[in-house]
């Protein structure tokens, strides 16, 4: 048995909901015909061309797109493969969330939204504060679409990093991401910039740092004149469409943090 072997299987003991192969394909099918209804609806080309690169994606010849669901069920055992024997070795780490509201933007500037700039921000950051150990995580984004009033609909940039344990590092990292600007970007709704626990599931926490799918949060405005969020749910299609041509435009290290990690 080869060593990605051991881990589907660990997968599949541990965290049965863990996709299969065959659901992978069943979403890439789903996002194949939402990618060539909205290439025929609205003329865009750049569907039609992914639609055709995640339905050549088949064992032996994965396509490597980032939007193909196949590819990135493979990326988070590979990865989880390489680094889950550190993490299990080393339980001084723990698992943070960095939220970057100060960077939310509207879905008509996703496209040309520029991932590398953000992640050089929190890599001179993370440098400053001088964190000691390998930093393992990943990106991703949800959008919360405001149902009420969709031109206040953002997407919310953020990262799930394991991180060693250092007390006075971490909160030199959480006073960083409490700033005001970050912290009070969102009127009227309470702002978590950043929260961490301890590591008691490595195999969950390290996989949910590269879940490798983008989430939609509904907004609303109560009878209160209160901000409601509902509960995560699937994109609407046509956001959906935009965030795989998104998606496939990033690659594997883009969407993957590292630092204090030897070549």
């Amino acid at each position: 048995m080869n060593s990605l072997s051991r881990v589907v299987n660990m997968l599949l003991k541990e965290m049965p909901a863990f996709e299969t192969l065959k659901q992978a394909d069943v979403e890439n099918r789903t996002r194949i015909t939402i990618l060539r209804r909205f290439a025929k609806k609205l003329d865009k080309p750049d569907c039609l061309v992914l639609a055709d690169r995640l339905e050549s994606c088949v064992k032996g010849h994965p396509c490597g797109s980032m939007a193909c669901f196949r590819c990135s069920r493979q990326r988070r055992l590979r990865l989880t493969n390489k680094w889950l024997d550190f993490f299990q070795t080393h339980p001084d780490y723990v698992m943070v969330t960095l939220v970057f509201y100060d960077e939310m933007f509207p879905n008509r500037h996703l496209l040309g939204w520029d991932l590398n700039r953000l992640k050089q921000r929190l890599r001179k950051q993370l440098e400053r504060i001088g964190f000691e150990g390998p930093i393992v995580g990943g990106f991703e984004m949800d959008y919360h679409r405001h149902t009420q009033k969709p031109d206040k609909s953002e997407w919310m940039p953020h990262f799930h990093l394991l991180i060693l344990n250092d007390p006075v590092r971490l909160k030199q990292l959480r006073a960083y991401m409490l700033r005001g600007k970050n912290l009070y970007k969102r009127k009227g709704k309470k702002n978590r910039p950043m929260h961490n626990g301890r590591l008691f599931d490595v195999l969950r926490a390290f996989t949910y740092c590269f879940k490798g799918i983008w989430w939609e949060i509904p907004q609303f405005v109560n009878a209160a004149g209160k901000p409601k969020s509902r509960k995560k749910c699937r994109l609407t299609d046509n956001v959906l469409a935009k965030s795989l041509v998104k998606l496939d435009r990033l690659t594997d290290s883009q969407l993957t943090f590292t630092m204090n990690v030897q070549k």
